[in-house]
This record gives structure tokens, C-alpha cells and sequence, in this order.
């Protein structure tokens, strides 16, 4: 998960939301932007987050980005 905060800062943006989405799915990343300020998307963010993690361990494959790309670890059931 890719999050950009601060986004009731409009005026003062660095990186635009376009950029964020396009380095996000190029790296294999979901991508939202949050304020903790006003709470906008906080909850779905952790939310999103937390889906994600819950659904790669039910399908047995958890996801670990590394410097070298990405790394696939199967998860073995006892």
C-alpha cells in the first residue's frame, strides 16, 4: 500500500495523484491518498490494508516487496 498524506494540502502537492497511482501499480502497490488532519480515508486505508493481508494468507502466498523486486514466500499449513 502506497499512501499519500496530507491531502488537504491541495496547494502545497509535490507529487500528483496521477504520479502516485502510476508508481503504485508500477510496483505493484495499491495506492490511496489520506489525511489524518480531517480522517479522510484513514479507516479504508488500514482497512484495504488489512484485506489484503487477510486474503494472501487464505490463499496461502504472502506478498514481501524487497530491493531486487518481488519476493513470493508460500505459506506451509501444519
Amino acid at each position: 500500500m502506497l499512501i499519500g498524506s496530507k491531502c488537504e494540502l491541495d496547494h502545497k502537492r509535490v507529487v500528483s495523484i496521477e504520479e502516485g497511482k502510476h508508481f503504485a501499480m508500477m510496483n505493484g502497490l495499491q495506492f490511496m491518498e489520506v489525511s489524518a488532519k480531517t480522517t479522510q480515508n484513514v479507516n479504508q486505508a488500514f482497512i484495504r490494508t488489512a484485506e489484503t493481508i487477510y486474503r494472501n494468507i487464505e490463499d496461502g502466498v504472502f506478498v514481501l516487496p524487497n530491493a531486487e523486486g518481488e519476493v513470493v514466500v508460500e505459506l506451509v499449513a501444519d
